[in-house]
């Protein structure tokens, strides 16, 4: 019994590797990259307009997206527990951060 759970353990982590599984910063559970079907419409939104756009500032998105400063926020930090999108900061002005999308979440 002990051999076929090791089996199916070593199995699991070959899947897991193979599709690019990491473990979420919000929640701490694994979580594949292919989560973005599984978010917020804010956050999918979000996530299509740095797509289409490039890299942006909050203040950017908000503009683009027209949604509320909080549902920006609200939308963002999912994206980023996941590994989607990251940021950094905007050098004209150190108070701003500019996200980007990571990688392609089919990836």
């Amino acid at each position: 019994m002990t051999d076929i759970r090791q089996t199916l353990r070593a199995r699991a982590v070959l899947r897991t590797e193979a599709i690019g599984v990491t473990e979420c910063r919000r929640c701490g559970t694994e979580t594949s990259r292919r989560t973005l079907k599984d978010l917020s419409p804010s956050s999918k939104l979000i996530y299509k307009v740095l797509e289409h756009e490039g890299e942006l500032t909050q203040q950017e998105i908000i503009d683009e997206t027209r949604l509320s400063p909080r549902t920006t926020r609200g939308g963002i930090k999912p994206l980023q527990d996941h590994d989607l999108i990251d940021s950094r900061t905007y050098l004209p002005d150190a108070r701003q951060s500019i996200y980007y999308i990571v990688g392609d979440p089919d990836d």
